[in-house]
């Protein structure tokens, strides 16, 4: 994607969906800016009512970078051989910097014309579907099965991805698996001084609820929510893994970390945001299941060479050599500085929304427990009012005294 005179790169090359039937599905694409000038780009596909792009255009500032987020909305039928003809196209175009709003794209930006260059950048779509599922020939003699019962295309599509799940909880649960994950690694877009972020999708193979719990060798490091859950028979939950700011790269860009994940069986009636201390202790009449992540870092396209990751000061100087100019009396270490603020702005606002929806948690957790009846603080006072009644009336009517 980084080859000679490409404004952006984008990754990954692929838009990958982990696809599962009414259900939505969600991939993230990082936008890299290669160049020291400002850079709009678009996004367009051939299907634009099955698909949710945010943000759809914006800009990206010189050695910048940009995630846009797409959500296939939730499908009623499988494609056929699971395979997909939808395309994406994303645009791009340099812009000058003190003439454009980031939020106003003037709409003749990506009109082609004889001074302006457009670079355009194709991507296709894949389906994928959690491991453990059918072949080829079952889902056939499945659907062969269907026309003889008189199913429509909804209830056979269902019928596969349940028979799917199942046949994947069989088949893991000969060899005592009760959750798959994917992917199977934690990959992350490394960049000094930026947060960088990783998803796991947890499917429940089997029958019953599951409870997890993620654990790592590096807990400062690493933000993790959930970090334990239950997962319904046969769901699936997404855990998303925050790498929090790092300031230097790591020895050849090889990372020691490590992630385990613990699973066992829960009752049904057990409460989702308050799992047992005890579950996962190691009892005799209990299994806890256990799967070992490593961790995989990789750099955006383009800079994969060591002059490219030596450090953020090589950027800003060739950020320096034309801006400055256009900033005036603007230096290196301001650029820089306005960049790690931007940057630790961003980091505030995810912490911020992540801070709300843990105290949305924690107020559900009073509302129930404020419904159990008199609370403590209550029975105390209405004591102490009993005790101060008693001597008022005392002090009232004092008791006759006895007589000599």
């Amino acid at each position: 994607m980084g080859g000679s005179g490409t404004l952006i790169s984008i990754y990954p090359e692929d838009l990958t969906f982990l696809f599962e039937l009414d259900k939505r599905c969600y991939c993230n694409l990082k936008v890299v800016n290669n160049s020291e000038h400002h850079a709009a780009f678009k996004v367009k596909t051939t299907s634009p009512r099955k698909y949710f792009v945010r943000p759809n255009a914006s800009i990206v500032q010189p050695w910048d970078s940009c995630t846009i987020t797409i959500t296939l909305q939730a499908q009623k039928e499988c494609p056929p051989n699971m395979q997909c003809k939808d395309k994406f196209l994303i645009q791009s175009t340099k812009l000058v910097a003190t003439s454009t709003d980031m939020d106003e794209i003037p709409p003749n930006t990506f009109n082609k014309e004889v001074d302006k260059v457009i670079e355009e950048m194709k991507l296709k779509v894949v389906y994928t579907v959690p491991s453990g599922s059918f072949d080829d020939s079952s889902i056939t003699s499945l659907g062969s099965m269907s026309f003889k019962l008189g199913w429509g295309p909804r209830t056979f599509a269902l019928s596969v991805v349940r028979g799917c799940r199942r046949a994947a909880g069989v088949a893991m649960g000969a060899s005592g698996t009760l959750i798959s994950i994917y992917p199977e690694d934690l990959t992350f877009l490394f960049e000094l001084d930026k947060p960088c972020y990783c998803n796991l999708k947890v499917v429940n193979n089997s029958e019953h609820h599951v409870a997890f719990k993620v654990k790592t060798t590096s807990p400062r490091k690493y933000f993790v929510r959930p970090n334990a859950s239950i997962v319904q028979p046969w769901d699936s939950c997404t855990i998303t893994i925050t790498l929090q700011a790092q300031k230097e790269y790591p020895p050849d860009m090889q990372c020691k970390d490590k992630f385990l994940i613990q699973s066992t069986k829960v009752a049904a009636s057990t409460d989702m945001d308050e799992i047992p201390p005890n579950t996962f202790n190691k009892e005799v009449d209990k299994v806890i299941e256990e799967m070992k992540l490593k961790v995989v870092y990789t750099v955006p396209s383009g800079s994969s060479d060591d002059s490219g990751i030596t450090s953020l000061g090589s950027r800003s100087f060739k950020l320096g050599s034309d801006d400055l100019t256009m900033l005036k009396n603007a230096s290196i270490e301001e650029i820089q500085t306005i960049q790690r603020l931007k940057d630790e702005r961003d980091t505030t606002l995810q912490q911020n929304q992540q801070m709300q929806r843990e105290l949305d948690v924690i107020r559900r957790r009073r509302s129930r427990k404020s419904d159990a009846g008199f609370s403590l603080t209550f029975a105390a006072f209405a004591g102490l009012i009993g005790v101060l009644i008693g001597l008022l009336m005392s002090l009232i009517f004092p008791p006759p005294q006895a007589a000599a």
